[in-house]
């Protein structure tokens, strides 16, 4: 009877062991993935400042662009507008 104690004694220390060992590693990748979620967010708010900074660059660009400018610049009115419809697809069944 001592020897089955001895071995359920020993199994319980090694669950303990692979527990505890187990726990320090989610603690370790959870406090990883904080830091990471940081930086993601980190690089959001910069990502988000430049996008802002470029949309009012062209917004004050597009204010500047009026119909002299364009002809200016070599644009004309177009003399014949065409409009592109779609065509039915014809399937083949086989």
């Amino acid at each position: 009877m001592n020897e089955k104690y001895k071995g359920l004694f020993w199994g319980l220390v090694c669950s303990f062991f692979a527990l505890s060992v187990l726990y320090v590693y989610y603690v370790n990748t959870a406090a990883m993935n904080g830091v990471a979620w940081e930086d993601t967010a980190r690089q959001a708010r910069v990502t988000e400042s430049t996008i802002s900074e470029l949309e009012s660059t062209y917004l004050s660009q597009k204010r500047t662009v009026t119909l002299a400018l364009a002809s200016e610049l070599g644009f004309e009115n177009t003399k014949r507008v065409t409009f592109l419809t779609p065509r039915p697809v014809e399937v083949s069944v086989r």
